[in-house]
């Protein structure tokens, strides 16, 4: 029996990261559902093309509601760990914006109403999107919503600079971006970040109500009125364009890629603490990146010294600190690479605790910068020299480091 060979089809799949269920002819739900931290990332733009482009050109739909089936998590920011060519390689849409930012104002436009209801984190593109819909509704204990990109030394590319101020004014709308920090859901709708912070029981509800009543008005009314208050309020695609540019450029710079490095190792991109408190995160950043304002003996001072004066227990900069005056400390200081605490032992130079008992008169005085352990193998050089480093401290970081250091104690 002869037999004759058929073509193999290969056939690559694509995990569906967004559903659609149309309640009604006129009445869709689209829900993002992609665990474990809803990330949004090339292989979901031409997700959320299609269904765009289905809102553009349905006759029947007239609302569309977004929402999220993962916990915690409404939409958050962009996949870091996606190949950039991914980005960079996808086709203009019909705006002559970029993929991203041509959807969102493709939504802004469209001849329906669209409504998002945040429950979890909204964080850079779920943000972005939260913005470019027509109403926002959000969790009261829940919802965060966050323009976080500035904390990791990128510039948001989803048209976030010429949608909030319009939104918010523009001295909250520079609060936002450039603090980069989460801003929870009473605060939000205190600012105007969204419409209305409900009781989370309320939430849903509420918006189906909401979205069942517009459903039953005449399509025509509902587009004419929409497209006359865009004319006084939506962002020409001119002011939108410059900010994908420049957020691809931001991805290339080194102290971009040190900050993502650094987040990745602490977590990003993983459930877990950093993407569930992204904007404390983002922060804590800060202190690492000091290492530029300074020189290496320069940077240790401040770092020893800010670790005294802030009553820590550990160092401000750890690694790079301990690392450098293991190896160089004796030469360029004139001190043991390590000094051991008589009441902990502890091999390092290291913060006691506030009020413990600082030993004799001559203890007391080994200790008076460093903290309040009691110190042996510290030499009147090295107290020398952390002196001089305190006094770096009062007078050199205002001008190198004011933004990054809270202010110095007045006993100082």
């Amino acid at each position: 029996m002869n037999t004759t060979e058929q073509p193999v089809a290969i056939v690559t799949t694509i995990t569906r990261q967004i559903r659609l269920e149309r309640r009604l002819p006129s009445y869709w739900r689209v829900t993002f559902d992609h665990p474990p931290v809803n990330i949004f990332g090339p292989e979901t733009i031409p997700q959320l093309n299609e269904i765009i482009t289905g809102l553009e050109t349905d006759e029947e739909v007239k609302v569309v509601v977004f929402d999220s089936a993962v916990e915690g998590f409404f939409l958050t920011h962009y996949d870091f760990l996606a190949s950039l060519e991914d980005s960079t390689s996808l086709p203009p849409g019909p705006t002559g914006l970029q993929a991203l930012p041509d959807m969102l104002a493709r939504l802004s436009r469209a001849p329906v109403v669209s409504i998002v209801s945040i429950r979890g984190r909204a964080t850079g593109v779920g943000s972005e999107l939260s913005l470019a819909s027509d109403m926002r509704f959000a969790s009261r204990e829940k919802a965060i919503l966050s323009q976080w990109e500035v904390g990791a030394g990128l510039v948001p590319g989803g048209g976030p600079m010429a949608r909030l101020p319009r939104l918010i004014g523009r001295g909250r709308a520079l609060e936002v971006l450039l603090g980069a920090d989460d801003i929870r859901g009473d605060l939000a709708e205190l600012y105007g970040y969204v419409n209305r912070a409900l009781p989370d029981a309320e939430l849903d509800p509420f918006v189906d109500a909401l979205a069942v009543r517009i459903a039953s008005f005449d399509k025509q009314a509902i587009a004419e009125t929409k497209r006359l208050v865009n004319v006084a309020s939506l962002p020409s695609d001119a002011e939108i364009a410059p900010e994908w540019d420049a957020f691809i450029a931001s991805l290339g710079r080194p102290a971009s890629q040190a900050r993502i490095k650094a987040l990745m190792e602490r977590g990003f991109h993983k459930a877990g603490d950093v993407e569930n408190r992204l904007g404390y995160h983002v922060g804590q950043l800060a202190s690492s990146c000091l290492s530029g304002c300074f020189s290496r003996p320069q940077y240790i001072a401040l770092s020893l010294c800010w670790t005294a004066l802030r009553g820590s227990r550990r160092p401000v900069f750890p690694d790079m600190t301990w690392a450098y005056v293991r190896s160089r400390g004796r030469a360029r200081f004139g001190m043991p690479p390590w000094a051991a605490c008589v009441d902990c032992g502890e091999r390092r130079i290291h913060q006691g605790k506030p009020g413990a008992d600082r030993g004799s008169r001559r203890d007391r005085s080994r200790s008076a910068i460093a903290g309040d352990c009691r110190w042996r193998g510290l030499p009147k050089a090295a107290r020398t020299w952390h002196l001089s480093a305190v006094r770096f401290v009062r007078v050199g970081y205002e001008s190198h480091a004011q933004s990054q250091l809270p202010a110095v104690p007045q006993r100082f």
